[in-house]
Protein backbone atom coordinates (compact mmCIF):
# COMPACT_ATOMS: atom_id res chain seq x y z
CA UNK A 1 0.00 0.00 0.00
CA UNK A 2 1.38 3.40 -0.99
CA UNK A 3 1.24 6.20 1.61
CA UNK A 4 1.48 9.96 1.06
CA UNK A 5 4.24 10.28 3.70
CA UNK A 6 7.17 8.25 4.96
CA UNK A 7 6.54 5.28 7.25
CA UNK A 8 8.99 3.60 9.60
CA UNK A 9 9.90 0.01 8.83
CA UNK A 10 8.40 -2.95 10.66
CA UNK A 11 11.05 -4.95 12.53
CA UNK A 12 9.06 -6.82 15.16
CA UNK A 13 7.18 -10.02 14.17
CA UNK A 14 3.68 -10.53 15.61
CA UNK A 15 4.83 -13.47 17.75
CA UNK A 16 7.27 -11.22 19.62
CA UNK A 17 4.63 -8.51 19.99
CA UNK A 18 2.27 -11.06 21.54
CA UNK A 19 5.00 -12.17 23.94
CA UNK A 20 5.54 -8.55 25.04
CA UNK A 21 1.79 -8.09 25.50
CA UNK A 22 1.46 -11.23 27.60
CA UNK A 23 4.47 -10.30 29.73
CA UNK A 24 3.06 -6.82 30.34
CA UNK A 25 -0.34 -8.23 31.34
CA UNK A 26 1.28 -10.73 33.71
CA UNK A 27 3.21 -7.91 35.36
CA UNK A 28 -0.21 -6.62 36.41
CA UNK A 29 -0.65 -9.99 38.20
CA UNK A 30 -3.33 -11.29 35.83
CA UNK A 31 -3.23 -15.04 35.27
CA UNK A 32 -6.50 -15.37 33.39
CA UNK A 33 -6.81 -13.20 30.31
CA UNK A 34 -7.56 -13.64 26.63
CA UNK A 35 -5.76 -12.19 23.64
CA UNK A 36 -8.73 -11.35 21.43
CA UNK A 37 -6.93 -10.11 18.33
CA UNK A 38 -3.69 -8.67 16.98
CA UNK A 39 -3.41 -6.51 13.86
CA UNK A 40 -0.81 -4.25 12.32
CA UNK A 41 -1.77 -0.56 12.05
CA UNK A 42 0.10 2.39 10.58
CA UNK A 43 -0.68 5.46 12.68
CA UNK A 44 -0.05 8.96 11.28
CA UNK A 45 1.78 11.55 13.42
CA UNK A 46 2.55 15.22 13.00
CA UNK A 47 6.11 15.82 14.19
CA UNK A 48 7.11 19.44 14.83
CA UNK A 49 9.33 21.84 16.74
CA UNK A 50 8.19 24.09 19.56
CA UNK A 51 9.65 27.16 21.30
CA UNK A 52 8.67 28.62 24.66
CA UNK A 53 8.70 32.39 25.05
CA UNK A 54 8.33 33.56 28.64
CA UNK A 55 9.26 37.10 29.57
CA UNK A 56 12.14 37.26 31.99
CA UNK A 57 12.98 33.57 31.64
CA UNK A 58 15.22 31.53 29.39
CA UNK A 59 13.33 30.09 26.44
CA UNK A 60 12.92 26.36 25.90
CA UNK A 61 12.89 24.50 22.61
CA UNK A 62 12.14 20.93 21.69
CA UNK A 63 10.38 18.49 19.43
CA UNK A 64 7.12 16.66 19.92
CA UNK A 65 4.76 14.42 17.96
CA UNK A 66 0.99 14.55 17.81
CA UNK A 67 -1.11 11.55 16.92
CA UNK A 68 -2.92 12.70 13.76
CA UNK A 69 -5.74 10.26 14.45
CA UNK A 70 -6.50 11.10 18.10
CA UNK A 71 -4.83 14.51 18.54
CA UNK A 72 -2.82 13.29 21.56
CA UNK A 73 0.80 14.28 22.11
CA UNK A 74 3.19 11.34 22.20
CA UNK A 75 6.72 11.91 23.57
CA UNK A 76 7.84 8.35 22.77
CA UNK A 77 7.36 8.80 19.03
CA UNK A 78 9.75 11.79 19.08
CA UNK A 79 12.47 9.57 20.56
CA UNK A 80 11.63 6.89 18.01
CA UNK A 81 12.04 9.32 15.10
CA UNK A 82 15.55 10.08 16.33
CA UNK A 83 16.62 6.44 15.98
CA UNK A 84 18.32 5.03 12.88
CA UNK A 85 15.20 3.47 11.37
CA UNK A 86 14.65 3.03 7.65
CA UNK A 87 11.67 4.79 6.08
CA UNK A 88 9.53 4.10 3.04
CA UNK A 89 6.30 5.38 1.55
CA UNK A 90 5.09 1.80 1.16
CA UNK A 91 3.66 -0.37 3.91
CA UNK A 92 5.29 -3.72 4.62
CA UNK A 93 4.56 -6.58 2.26
CA UNK A 94 5.20 -9.16 4.99
CA UNK A 95 1.95 -8.68 6.91
CA UNK A 96 -1.59 -7.54 6.29
CA UNK A 97 -2.05 -4.05 7.66
CA UNK A 98 -4.46 -1.17 8.06
CA UNK A 99 -3.93 2.58 8.16
CA UNK A 100 -5.43 4.83 10.81
CA UNK A 101 -7.13 7.87 9.24
CA UNK A 102 -5.55 11.27 9.75
CA UNK A 103 -8.42 13.05 11.48
CA UNK A 104 -6.22 16.06 12.36
CA UNK A 105 -5.26 18.04 9.26
CA UNK A 106 -2.09 20.10 8.95
CA UNK A 107 -4.04 23.33 9.47
CA UNK A 108 -5.70 21.92 12.59
CA UNK A 109 -2.35 20.68 13.88
CA UNK A 110 -0.96 24.22 13.53
CA UNK A 111 -3.90 25.60 15.51
CA UNK A 112 -4.06 23.11 18.38
CA UNK A 113 -0.39 22.16 18.86
CA UNK A 114 0.57 25.27 20.82
CA UNK A 115 -2.58 25.00 22.94
CA UNK A 116 -1.81 21.39 23.86
CA UNK A 117 1.83 22.06 24.76
CA UNK A 118 0.91 25.16 26.74
CA UNK A 119 -1.72 23.17 28.63
CA UNK A 120 0.82 20.49 29.56
CA UNK A 121 3.31 23.11 30.77
CA UNK A 122 0.79 25.35 32.52
CA UNK A 123 1.43 28.28 30.17
CA UNK A 124 -0.71 30.52 28.00
CA UNK A 125 -0.96 29.44 24.34
CA UNK A 126 0.65 32.66 23.15
CA UNK A 127 3.83 31.69 25.03
CA UNK A 128 4.33 28.74 22.65
CA UNK A 129 5.20 28.81 18.97
CA UNK A 130 5.40 25.75 16.70
CA UNK A 131 7.06 25.11 13.34
CA UNK A 132 8.55 22.51 11.01
CA UNK A 133 5.54 20.22 10.77
CA UNK A 134 5.85 16.98 8.83
CA UNK A 135 3.81 13.79 8.72
CA UNK A 136 5.20 10.34 9.43
CA UNK A 137 3.53 6.95 9.85
CA UNK A 138 4.53 4.71 12.75
CA UNK A 139 3.57 1.01 12.59
CA UNK A 140 2.12 -0.54 15.76
CA UNK A 141 0.96 -4.03 16.56
CA UNK A 142 -2.45 -3.35 18.03
CA UNK A 143 -3.49 -5.96 20.54
CA UNK A 144 -6.94 -6.37 22.07
CA UNK A 145 -6.87 -8.24 25.37
CA UNK A 146 -9.80 -9.24 27.56
CA UNK A 147 -9.23 -9.00 31.30
CA UNK A 148 -12.06 -9.68 33.74
CA UNK A 149 -14.73 -9.14 31.05
CA UNK A 150 -13.19 -5.83 29.97
CA UNK A 151 -11.41 -5.46 26.62
CA UNK A 152 -8.40 -3.15 26.39
CA UNK A 153 -6.66 -1.89 23.26
CA UNK A 154 -2.88 -1.90 23.54
CA UNK A 155 -0.27 -0.69 21.03
CA UNK A 156 3.20 -2.20 20.72
CA UNK A 157 5.75 -0.28 18.70
CA UNK A 158 6.71 -2.63 15.86
CA UNK A 159 10.29 -1.34 15.66
CA UNK A 160 11.64 -1.75 19.21
CA UNK A 161 8.69 -3.39 20.97
CA UNK A 162 7.82 -0.59 23.39
CA UNK A 163 4.31 -1.17 24.82
CA UNK A 164 1.85 1.73 24.97
CA UNK A 165 -1.53 1.85 26.70
CA UNK A 166 -0.85 -0.76 29.38
CA UNK A 167 -1.46 1.82 32.10
CA UNK A 168 -5.16 1.40 31.30
CA UNK A 169 -5.08 -2.22 32.45
CA UNK A 170 -5.71 -2.35 36.21
CA UNK A 171 -3.61 -4.36 38.64
CA UNK A 172 -5.21 -7.54 39.90
CA UNK A 173 -5.42 -7.48 43.67
CA UNK A 174 -3.40 -10.40 44.98
CA UNK A 175 -4.94 -12.78 47.44
CA UNK A 176 -3.85 -12.96 51.05
CA UNK A 177 -2.15 -16.28 50.40
CA UNK A 178 -0.20 -15.07 47.36
CA UNK A 179 1.21 -11.99 49.04
CA UNK A 180 1.99 -13.81 52.30
CA UNK A 181 3.79 -16.62 50.44
CA UNK A 182 5.86 -14.18 48.37
CA UNK A 183 6.73 -12.11 51.44
CA UNK A 184 7.79 -15.16 53.44
CA UNK A 185 9.94 -16.39 50.56
CA UNK A 186 11.78 -13.08 50.44
CA UNK A 187 12.20 -12.98 54.21
CA UNK A 188 14.05 -16.30 54.08
CA UNK A 189 17.16 -14.57 52.72
CA UNK A 190 18.97 -11.47 54.01
CA UNK A 191 18.95 -10.05 50.49
CA UNK A 192 15.18 -10.50 50.15
CA UNK A 193 14.49 -9.02 53.58
CA UNK A 194 16.74 -6.05 52.81
CA UNK A 195 14.95 -5.56 49.47
CA UNK A 196 11.54 -5.54 51.15
CA UNK A 197 12.71 -3.13 53.83
CA UNK A 198 14.36 -0.84 51.29
CA UNK A 199 11.33 -0.67 49.00
CA UNK A 200 9.00 -0.16 51.92
CA UNK A 201 11.18 2.65 53.28
CA UNK A 202 11.32 4.26 49.84
CA UNK A 203 7.55 4.19 49.40
CA UNK A 204 6.96 5.39 52.94
CA UNK A 205 9.29 8.30 52.26
CA UNK A 206 7.48 9.08 49.03
CA UNK A 207 4.15 8.94 50.83
CA UNK A 208 5.46 11.31 53.51
CA UNK A 209 6.53 13.69 50.74
CA UNK A 210 3.05 13.55 49.23
CA UNK A 211 4.03 11.41 46.23
CA UNK A 212 1.80 8.62 45.00
CA UNK A 213 3.05 5.05 45.22
CA UNK A 214 3.29 3.03 42.02
CA UNK A 215 2.39 -0.51 40.94
CA UNK A 216 2.57 -3.18 43.63
CA UNK A 217 3.39 -0.60 46.30
CA UNK A 218 0.31 1.44 45.42
CA UNK A 219 -1.73 -1.69 46.08
CA UNK A 220 0.23 -2.56 49.24
CA UNK A 221 -0.22 0.83 50.89
CA UNK A 222 -3.57 1.70 49.36
CA UNK A 223 -5.70 -1.41 49.89
CA UNK A 224 -7.11 -2.90 53.08
CA UNK A 225 -5.52 -6.28 52.36
CA UNK A 226 -2.19 -4.61 51.62
CA UNK A 227 -2.18 -2.81 54.96
CA UNK A 228 -3.00 -6.09 56.70
CA UNK A 229 -0.02 -7.67 54.98
CA UNK A 230 2.20 -4.83 56.24
CA UNK A 231 1.11 -5.63 59.81
CA UNK A 232 1.90 -9.31 59.27
CA UNK A 233 5.37 -8.43 57.96
CA UNK A 234 6.03 -6.21 60.98
CA UNK A 235 4.99 -9.01 63.33
CA UNK A 236 7.17 -11.53 61.48
CA UNK A 237 10.16 -9.21 61.53
CA UNK A 238 9.73 -8.62 65.27
CA UNK A 239 9.42 -12.35 65.88
CA UNK A 240 12.57 -13.03 63.82
CA UNK A 241 14.46 -10.34 65.73
CA UNK A 242 13.39 -11.64 69.14
CA UNK A 243 14.09 -15.29 68.29
CA UNK A 244 17.29 -15.07 66.28
CA UNK A 245 18.86 -11.63 65.99
CA UNK A 246 19.33 -11.15 69.75
CA UNK A 247 21.08 -14.47 70.28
Amino acid sequence: MLLEADALEVRLPPEQALSIAKDSIQKKYWRKYEIVEIRLFYTPFWAFNYDIHVEGARGESGRVAMNANTGELNPYVVDLLGKPVRKSKETTADYQCEVDPAAVTLDEAHKVSAVKIAGDLGLKPEAVSTSGFYKVYVPFWRVWVNVKDETYQLDIDSIYGFPLGFERVPFREKTWGEVTTETLQKLKTPKGAAELAGKAAKELGAAAAGKKAQGFWAWLFGSKLGRQIILIVIVLLLAWYLLFARR
